[in-house]
């Protein structure tokens, strides 16, 4: 018999396919089937995806180092779990403009500038555009603070570090759009909900490090502080720049 999905030869009586895990018997489809696939895949209490939220924000360390020993099955993909929380991102931001835009526009403290003020309102508007590309360019340079500063005797590579963060930018960037909705709720205002989630992703990056290299509180505060300000000077020289550039061009060409 021959797998569907990677024209192995598999045994004829095989269930799954040894060598993609795809199932060797698949029925018709029909619209019970279809329904049954997406409850199994997304509501089930014991599905990948809650599976990997649930165990991220309770146990982080034992994602990470599943996946990174090779137990790839069990949680959803690393690079899957990334595009879905930026999906999330991207959906958050699109609701804000969409439903919250003068409210959130009004929030924005002015500079007095007025061009200036113009282009900081086109940015937020149009950041949810850019954000995918933005989280991605700088996750290795989170591997590389990370790295320099928590891989103790170099327990993890730098490469292990990009997965290591992408698990953990993932989880907090999820964190962080649900608790944004749960504080529009109460009708917040969003430079306070904004330094509320900023702390809160701060906390669960530190927690999850703590985890992952079995931390005290102490040596999780000062690491995470002194990766954090590695990490935003990287961003400064390589972003700074590239914005500048940007804004001339804006304000050359367009203005």
């Amino acid at each position: 018999m021959v797998c569907k999905n990677c024209e192995s030869k598999i045994l004829d009586h095989s269930v799954f396919c040894s060598i993609c895990g795809e199932k060797t018997q698949t029925s018709r489809v029909t619209i019970k089937r279809i329904f049954a696939r997406f409850n199994e895949e997304f509501f089930s209490l014991d599905n990948k995806l809650l599976r990997t939220f649930k165990d991220l924000l309770i146990r982080p360390e034992i994602v990470i180092e599943s996946y990174l020993s090779g137990i790839r099955k069990r949680y959803v993909n690393v690079i899957s779990y990334l595009m879905l929380s930026l999906s999330l991102f991207g959906f958050q931001f699109y609701l804000i403009q969409k439903f919250y835009s003068k409210g959130f526009n009004n929030d924005i403290e002015s500079t007095g500038l007025k061009e200036f003020d113009e282009l900081i309102q086109t940015s937020t508007e149009n950041i949810g555009d850019y954000i995918g590309f933005i989280s991605i360019a700088t996750i290795p340079l989170l591997a590389i603070s990370t790295y320099l500063l928590f891989s103790n005797n170099r327990q993890h590579n730098f490469a292990e570090h990009i997965v290591i963060n992408i698990f953990i930018t993932a989880q907090y960037t999820i964190l962080f759009v649900f608790s944004f909705f749960f504080l529009m709720l109460f009708n917040i205002n969003v430079n306070i909900s904004f330094t509320l989630m900023t702390i809160l992703s701060y906390g669960y990056i530190g927690y999850g490090f703590k985890r992952l290299y079995k931390l005290s509180v102490w040596e999780t505060f000062w690491r995470l502080i002194v990766s954090i300000t590695l990490y935003s000077f990287m961003c400064f020289i390589i972003l700074v720049p590239i914005i500048g550039i940007i804004a001339l061009i804006y304000f050359s060409f367009f203005k």
